[in-house]
């Protein structure tokens, strides 16, 4: 995953992330590749969705009838993942018996956030949607503004994992920027999905020799083409007896990013992205 790891922290034409995207998975030469890609239901997902089918899955996935080749989707309220989506995306398209090699699931796991340019670089979570003032996302706005409901507090939980209340951090001015925190939420919740999507993987065996890449990040939605920020990349190898696994990236504490750059490119950092990969979770 070479081209997409020159890409952490740096906002990147959605269609060069697809393009990167599809090199690198050709590269590794499996005999059998998947693709899962897991966004908001939000209708500004599409460009997003439509980069990764045109760049990645059209040239790699299998096809499924007449010549069409899909990804296996999620799309929910904030983006989340759902337990055992894995094991199903891997059943569908991981059917080789090993016996040619091994199989490659590539997941790729958006959240989002609006971003506009003003006279002091960007302004996020808040463009206009059909002539109206709208924020983006709104799941994770909902979730910040204390909703009860069943989406906003499975988020809010996952926001509270590990011993650390991101929810008390993204509210803290003097951590979190208040013009930071649409952009934060975003980035923070992509890098606790794909924790999730990650443990689900390390839980359970494949039945074939595997190879999973989880891929979290936040797509900028514009007036025009949206652009992506790839912020985190897994590698969990089960081509042996037991997993191994690397994770290069941001971590998921808002309190420690650092926007380098407020104007396109945009580019982010934090004391976890480092030059090499490691093998323990981000903090």
């Amino acid at each position: 995953m070479n081209r997409i790891i020159k890409l952490l922290g740096r906002e990147a034409d959605v269609d060069e992330v697809g393009r990167s995207l599809y090199a690198d998975a050709a590269e590794v030469r499996a005999a059998s590749v998947g693709g899962m890609l897991i966004t908001c239901s939000d209708e500004s997902e599409r460009q997003g969705r439509d980069a990764f089918q045109r760049n990645f899955a059209e040239h790699l996935l299998p096809s499924l009838k007449l010549g069409e080749r899909s990804f296996f989707r999620l799309a929910n309220l904030g983006g989340r993942y759902e337990t055992g989506a894995v094991e199903i995306a891997r059943q569908h398209y991981l059917t080789d018996d090993g016996a040619k090699g091994f199989g490659l699931l590539v997941i790729k796991i958006n959240s989002h956030v609006s971003a506009e340019h003003d006279g002091d670089g960007y302004r996020f979570g808040r463009m206009k949607r059909y002539g109206a003032d709208s924020v983006y996302c709104g799941a994770l706005h909902a979730m910040l503004d204390g909703s009860d409901l069943p989406f906003a507090t499975d988020l809010a939980a996952t926001f509270r994992t590990g011993g650390l209340d991101r929810l008390e951090l993204l509210a803290d001015e003097a951590r979190v920027a208040p013009s930071h925190r649409s952009l934060f939420v975003a980035m923070t919740n992509s890098s606790l999905q794909a924790q999730r999507a990650v443990g689900d993987i390390e839980a359970s065996r494949p039945t074939q020799p595997s190879l999973f890449v989880v891929i979290h990040g936040v797509i900028l939605n514009k007036k025009q083409k949206d652009s992506d920020i790839i912020c985190g990349i897994h590698r969990i190898d089960w081509r042996t007896d037991e997993p191994t696994r690397s994770y290069h990236g941001l971590g998921d504490d808002p309190s420690r990013y650092r926007i380098r750059s407020a104007y396109a490119p945009l580019i982010i950092e934090d004391d976890t992205l480092s030059s090499e990969p490691t093998t323990a979770r981000p903090e």
